[in-house]
């Protein structure tokens, strides 16, 4: 047989061998390669979406305990009950830090706070005696307080700060009306005023 034929077969079994190599081992390996690639692709795009799904909870758990602290805020400056003691507080905080006097604190029956307004609407009288004329009955929704407050003061501005930290809060008083007489020994005031709340209705 030629020498050069010979080499030719040789080759060509070369070539074959390679080629069944090729096949057999490396094929295998870079599809098994492609396999895990797409695999460890999958697993990122999964982290990546619990990733996004775990920041967005601490967004909302952010924005949640942001909403707490308005509850919150809104919850002492008109509570959820008809609570005296946080109109007594006030008042007694607000005359330690001015140097008032309170004399005399009368808070009275919580009333409806529609039918103190429709009592207002059809008379000239004060909110104070309308809504003492309605009073309202557990549950029913905004209610308002009547707070009649005797106060003495050393001076007229220790009145008006007076009068300032009630507006201040955080309970919340509204139409706060003064009738404030001075004299020789500093000042006296007879305020009226409204504290606020909303009471929800039974099972809510």
């Amino acid at each position: 047989m030629p020498k050069q034929l010979i080499n030719t077969i040789g080759a060509i079994i070369a070539v074959a061998v390679l080629l069944a190599g090729v096949g057999l081992v490396a094929l295998p390996l870079w599809l098994q390669s492609t396999a895990v690639q797409a695999q460890a692709l999958a697993v990122q795009q999964s982290n990546d979406v619990q990733q996004s799904a775990v920041d967005g909870l601490a967004a909302e758990q952010s924005q949640l305990d942001d909403l707490e602290d308005d509850l919150a805020a809104l919850e002492a400056e008109i509570p959820s009950a008809a609570r005296i003691d946080t109109i007594s507080a006030l008042v007694a905080t607000a005359a330690s830090e001015t140097g008032v006097t309170v004399t005399s604190f009368s808070p009275s029956e919580p009333v409806s706070f529609e039918a103190a307004a429709a009592s207002a609407s059809g008379s000239d009288a004060p909110a104070t005696d309308a809504a003492e004329a309605a009073p309202a009955e557990p549950g029913t929704g905004r209610v308002q307080i009547p707070v009649t407050i005797d106060v003495t003061a050393p001076s007229l501005d220790s009145m008006t700060a007076f009068l300032d930290a009630l507006r201040a809060g955080p309970r919340l008083l509204a139409s706060i009306q003064p009738q404030i007489a001075t004299g020789s020994e500093g000042a006296t005031a007879t305020i009226t005023a409204l504290a606020l709340a909303l009471i929800p209705a039974a099972g809510e």
